[in-house]
């Protein structure tokens, strides 16, 4: 055989190989279906609907520190078509991902579910500048009420600030909960208690 009947005979082997993974997949569907953000240790429900199916399992659980999980995990149905499987997994902060695989009709169905733990079951760029935002305008206006000798306005503004340092401490901001989240939570609580506290005592001063 020549050298060109030998690169034709390749290019047929690459063809037919081409050919017979797109018939493969045309029988295997696997796509990305993005789920709502879930709080820290909530448990978060995995749906799938497959025609005909006899069984639907969870075939792989993706971890935000990269490890993966393949452990074998039916699904559960009360239809034989709705599927749905509780994950509850869920200490560590980050994205995750699931894979759930069921064969019904012919075909082989493997969509790929992610989802992002928060510490608040929150997330998005705008909701991150709002609580920022709502940080800053307490912050200054508690600044502005104690610098300005406001005794009631600092009171009100110390007390926020107490409350929001709680809720920091508890949820973090929005998406992020670590130790640096716990040093300005106690930061903005212990602030606004002591600038709380002195107002109080010079509203007393005064009475």
């Amino acid at each position: 055989m020549d050298a060109s009947g030998g690169v034709f005979l390749k290019m047929n082997k690459l063809i037919l190989s081409l050919i017979f993974v797109l018939f493969f997949m045309s029988f295997i569907s696997a796509e990305v279906q993005t789920l709502k953000p879930v709080e820290q240790t909530e448990c978060i429900n995995i749906p799938q609907s497959h025609p005909n199916a006899t069984s639907i399992n969870v075939t792989r659980v993706r971890y935000p520190n990269g490890f993966e999980d393949y452990t074998v995990r039916p699904m559960s149905s009360e239809n034989g078509y709705n599927y749905n499987y509780t994950f509850c997994n869920t200490t560590a902060l980050g994205g995750y991902e699931i894979t759930t695989c069921g064969n019904g009709d012919g075909y082989i169905d493997c969509p790929v579910f992610d989802f992002e733990v928060t510490p608040s079951g929150q997330s998005g760029t705008s909701n991150i500048v709002f609580s920022i935002f709502l940080i800053l305008v307490l912050l200054g206006l508690n600044l502005f009420a104690f610098f300005g000798k406001n005794e009631i306005l600092t009171v009100l503004s110390g007390m926020a600030l107490i409350f929001l340092g709680v809720y920091l401490i508890n949820n973090g901001v929005i998406i992020y909960r670590d130790d640096l989240t716990n040093y300005l939570a106690y930061i903005i609580g212990a602030w606004g208690f002591i600038t709380g506290l002195w107002a109080t005592f010079s509203l007393t001063d005064i009475l």
